[in-house]
């Protein structure tokens, strides 16, 4: 790679790296500085954003040394671990993610429903890494780190086995589908909750005395889904067309070996 591709490329990967940490290291300071700001659902934010985090600070430059050097250069540990390191603070982000918006839903249906206690709380950030990490450890047993000595040249090269493609399917699962479809249920409810409160003020007679910041919620929630809803559809046929990708290329490549 000439070197002012080189420098390119590392600037691109600074410019993507810095404000992910910046960004959360100062979330995880302000909720930890703070004693009030320490409730249930923003422990579940500071999860989320210590794993967002990592990921921010590592998972960029290992993608820039991979891209860089044309042998494997990270070594037979991450070779071997680096996968499922990655899945699992990926998966901790997303389960995160969708304990926030279950329980901002109950939120919303129960209104003075107690908070959960303080141990409850950290015991479910706990199974947030012991789940993500159980599903994740698979690819550690089907990764193989391995040289080639040529002429001139030490190949060193990390393959993964080709019972990975039907792996890959249970990490689109758990990483796309059971994630939207927990925040698809969560907005289909919070719609019913808020047309149940329309009804109710409309029959009431009180519709037009209906504050401006609950206006403001109800538009916010609709923005917000139909983001939402806009990812989901164009995400959903690129996941589906990489998968089928790497099964045909995998088929392939047995094929010719």
């Amino acid at each position: 790679m000439p070197p002012w591709q080189l420098a390119l490329f590392g600037v691109g990967v600074a410019c993507e790296t810095i404000p992910g940490i910046v960004g959360n290291v100062f979330v995880i300071a302000i909720i930890l500085s703070n004693r009030i700001m320490r409730n249930e659902i923003n422990m579940f934010i500071l999860n989320m954003a210590t794993a967002d985090l990592i990921v921010a600070a590592v998972l960029p430059i290992t993608f820039m040394v991979g891209t860089v050097f044309q042998a494997y250069e990270l070594g037979e540990g991450w070779c071997t671990y680096g996968e499922s390191v990655r899945l699992t603070l990926l998966l901790t982000s997303v389960f995160s993610l969708s304990v926030i918006s279950v329980d901002r839903l109950w939120g919303l249906l129960k209104p003075f429903h107690k908070q959960f206690r303080p141990l409850t709380t950290k015991f479910i950030m706990l199974a947030t890494w012991v789940v993500a990490a159980a599903v994740a450890f698979y690819p550690s047993q089907l990764t193989k780190y391995g040289m080639r000595q040529y002429h001139d040249f030490l190949d060193k090269f990390c393959e993964e086995d080709s019972a990975m493609k039907k792996y890959w399917w249970v990490i689109a699962i758990c990483l796309v589908w059971v994630p939207a479809g927990i925040l698809f249920t969560c907005f289909i409810l919070i719609f019913i909750k808020l047309r149940h409160f329309n009804l109710s003020q409309k029959k009431s007679g009180q519709l037009r005395f209906v504050p401006p910041v609950a206006r403001s919620r109800e538009r916010a929630v609709t923005l917000v889904f139909s983001m939402f809803v806009t990812f989901f559809v164009c995400w959903s046929p690129f996941l589906v067309y990489v998968v089928i990708y790497q099964y045909r290329r995998e088929d392939h490549n047995s094929e010719v070996g």
